[in-house]
């Protein structure tokens, strides 16, 4: 659902862990760190990406469990927001402690629910001025990063380097290190480690730029998430924010479509390609008309194309110097970032 931001808590997954022997942890995700492979075989403690999609997360027995959200998602599984709670909760009060955010809604009623099971203790992160780990300032640097500085659970500011832009990115950090200091690491220690992390692949991940345009690259398939990373696109640039957005699943669509592009209008020019559905939905296909009713209708100018060419070269004809492109969702639109900066084409440079 959402980015990692220390290898790997992911903005919005899960994950479960086993109390660490010395040496470096084993760990696995979904998504890859930028750089990197998305899995390692350590020793003592292992971080695990859990996929609340199917419900599976519920199956797991963590020592330490994170919870950076709770949203309306995956509609071909749950009924709405309560119904994703509860499967969350269901995997919560299984752990030793629940790592979650005080600020995010729906990890609030997860807590209420944890705390009225009883038996498994809560750590909380976030802006709140009631959480245990609580954000005192994130500085925007001239990386596109952020200079992130917390109140720890004993009183001790903290502060580190996270290179990822957007808020989402800032409050993962904090997640790692709320639950970094449940399972006994040293601050000193995972502040190192979070500003060395250098992001994850697909999670705003800068891909290059050309003639003065910038191309980032999102994951961003849930109205929030897109919302999130298109705020964070607009840190990088006093510019215009272009996005091209490929939605993924009939049922997603039908049901969240609207959202999508009430949250897509937050860019200043929307490039939408046609709708991903790995797998035939019941009710049948479903185009994009929704998201690009939705997103006019909330202002923005929406081009709709059948493919990542026209899109290449819709996007080259509307960028100029300064302006931030974001490639957006789950499909093939992974490649059009290659697509706009392969040099033997630059579309950008037309």
């Amino acid at each position: 659902m959402r980015r990692p931001t220390s290898p790997p808590p992911p903005r919005r997954r899960r994950r479960a862990g086993r109390p660490s022997a010395a040496g470096h942890p084993a760990w696995a995700a979904g998504a890859a760190p930028v750089g990197g492979v998305n899995g390692h075989a350590g020793a003592g403690l292992l971080i695990a990406e859990g996929d609340e999609s199917d419900r599976s997360v519920a199956l797991y027995r963590p020592d330490a469990a994170v919870v950076l959200n709770a949203d309306d998602d995956h509609p071909e599984t749950f009924a709405g927001t309560a119904d994703v709670v509860g499967t969350l909760t269901d995997f919560a009060i299984q752990a030793g402690t629940l790592v979650v955010s005080a600020d995010d809604a729906g990890a609030r009623e997860v807590t209420g629910r944890v705390r009225g099971h009883g038996g498994t203790k809560v750590v909380t992160f976030g802006e709140s001025t009631e959480a245990d780990v609580q954000l005192l300032s994130a500085v925007p640097t001239a990386a596109g990063g952020s200079t992130v500085t917390v109140l720890d659970p004993r009183g001790v500011q903290v502060s580190w380097t996270v290179r990822s832009p957007g808020r989402g990115a800032v409050l993962a950090s904090l997640a790692a290190y709320a639950a970094g200091r449940v399972l006994g690491e040293a601050p000193q220690v995972l502040s190192a480690g979070l500003s060395g992390f250098a992001g994850v692949q697909r999670r705003m991940q800068l891909l290059g730029a050309v003639e003065g345009v910038r191309v980032v690259d999102s994951f961003a398939h849930h109205p929030a998430a897109i919302a999130a990373d298109i705020a964070a696109a607009r840190e990088l640039t006093d510019g215009r924010v272009l996005v091209a957005f490929e939605p993924c699943g009939a049922t997603r669509v039908r049901v969240l479509g609207p959202r999508m592009g009430a949250a897509l209008a937050g860019a200043d020019e929307v490039v939408l390609l046609p709708v991903r559905d790995a797998v035939a939905a019941e009710a049948g296909a479903v185009t994009g008309e929704g998201i690009e009713h939705a997103a006019a209708s909330a202002g923005v100018r929406v081009h709709a194309v059948g493919g990542l060419v026209r899109a290449a070269v819709v996007l080259a004809g509307l960028a100029r110097p300064g302006d931030v492109v974001v490639t957006m969702g789950v499909g093939e639109v992974a490649g059009l970032g290659a697509l706009l900066l392969r040099s033997s084409a630059r579309p950008l440079a037309v």
